[in-house]
């Protein structure tokens, strides 16, 4: 028998500066039943529910180049464990910048996913039911800790120091009610 998804307990925080696209944002996760998304244009709200882990999904928009280092430099922190009680909160990170500079800033901060804007939101629900369905093995370094991006044919060297290890998937022990928010930590 297979197992049901119940999504509402699924806690999301979403920082989206575009009234429009957060509001299409917020309809879109809620008609999948991910009611319990806290969507903000606020940086600083934003963190608070970070800070607080009430977060099992991060979408954050990382254009603006201060609130965006801001953001990159919170995931990172998230990761290294710095903050939060949680540092495996899946992420998305959204951005109409496609400069290389800034794309190898988000995936350097650890985010297990980025949008390219424009995107339908049909492209971001995929993207989050594919995360919540399969999350890559992280790897971890002193200056990284994140999803392992490299090729499956690329050999790494002997002095490569990165160690894979596999993460919880909030979404799935939350969807699937075998973990609560509390007990989660």
């Amino acid at each position: 028998m297979p197992t049901k998804h119940d999504f509402k307990n699924i806690r999301i925080a979403l920082l989206e500066g575009d009234t429009d696209v957060r509001q299409s944002m917020k309809a879109s996760l809620n008609q999948q039943t991910y009611t319990q998304t806290f969507a903000t244009q606020a940086l600083k709200k934003f963190q608070t529910a970070v800070f607080n882990d009430e977060a099992d999904l991060i979408i954050a928009d990382v254009d603006d180049n201060t609130e965006g280092e801001q953001v990159a430099t919170l995931m990172k922190r998230i990761r290294h464990n710095e903050i939060t009680q949680n540092p495996f909160p899946i992420s998305i990170a959204i951005t109409g910048n496609s400069d290389i500079q800034n794309i190898q800033r988000i995936i350097n901060s650890g985010f297990d996913a980025l949008l390219l804007k424009p995107f339908s939101m049909a492209t971001m629900i995929g993207r989050v039911n594919a995360l919540r369905q399969h999350r890559a093995p992280f790897a971890v370094t002193s200056q990284y800790i994140g999803p392992d991006r490299r090729q499956n044919q690329r050999q790494q060297s002997p002095a490569d120091e990165k160690h894979l290890i596999t993460v919880p998937n909030p979404m799935t022990l939350m969807a699937e009610g075998q973990m609560s928010a509390a007990n989660m930590q």
